[in-house]
């Protein structure tokens, strides 16, 4: 059976781009050695609907391999991630095949594909990275690839650096959909877990955010200014006032 995953990379070209650029090409950009060891993508349920069974209303996940890993391997790793997801992996498939295209050599590559519900946010809310992290941990580069809706309003995770993991955020979008990409780069495999923020600010917003609190903080401070001169003048005029209204002892 063909792996769906250059279906689904041509989809997601069609989708970001608005064109239909060749599936080879795009398939290459995607999964050529040197890119990741492994490239995770996740489509939205309703990419497919009107497909059969559960297919038609559970988002879409593809491990696709830089290599040919064996089947026993691909499938430990997605039973991995079912077990730390607490969830039941649907329409399972394991392929490994050579890929023709012009002009370049593919070695033979694994895919994984499955379905299960609700692995993405709906309207809003950053990506469950850390489930997907541990359960490739063992290879040194992976490509975390989610597709949504546009008007998502995306919250989540930006960029993280620690002893075990560097990661960055590439995003994409336009009026038909939008991909958030993560390359992350595995340091030290020893980690259990990593406890990765759920939320991140956007740093423009950041930015805007603190050159609104500074603006507040000057205005404040003029405020202040004005205050205390007037204070200090009205106690001045007092203090004129009350000297200049003794009147001297009669003698």
């Amino acid at each position: 059976m063909m792996c769906r995953f250059r279906m689904y990379v041509g989809l997601a070209t069609v989708l970001l781009t608005g064109t239909v650029l060749s599936g080879g090409n795009a398939y290459a950009q995607a999964v050529l050695p040197g890119a990741a060891d492994v490239h995770v993508m996740m489509f939205p349920a309703k990419m497919f609907r009107g497909w059969p069974g559960r297919q038609g209303y559970e988002d879409h996940v593809t491990f696709t391999y830089a290599t040919a890993v064996g089947e026993t391997k691909a499938l430990a790793d997605s039973v991995k991630y079912s077990k730390l997801t607490a969830r039941t992996l649907h329409d399972v498939q394991i392929t490994t095949e050579a890929t023709q295209l012009t002009g370049l050599r593919v070695p033979p590559m694994t895919c994984v594909t499955f379905t299960s519900p609700a692995l993405l946010p709906a309207q809003s809310g950053g990506f469950d990275l850390e489930p997907l992290i541990c359960s490739l941990k063992n290879y040194k580069r992976l490509r975390l690839s989610f597709i949504v809706d546009p008007a998502f309003r995306f919250t989540g995770l930006r960029t993280y650096n620690d002893r075990y993991v560097n990661i960055r955020l590439d995003e994409m979008s336009t009026s038909a959909s939008a991909m958030y990409t993560y390359d992350v780069a595995i340091k030290d495999a020893s980690f259990g877990q990593l406890t990765l923020p759920k939320w991140q600010a956007d740093p423009a917003e950041q930015k805007r955010a603190e050159d609104f609190s500074a603006r507040r903080k000057k205005s404040l401070l003029k405020v202040i200014g004005v205050v205390f001169v007037g204070c200090l003048a009205a106690f001045a005029g007092y203090v004129v006032y009350t000297v200049l209204s003794v009147k001297p002892p009669a003698g």
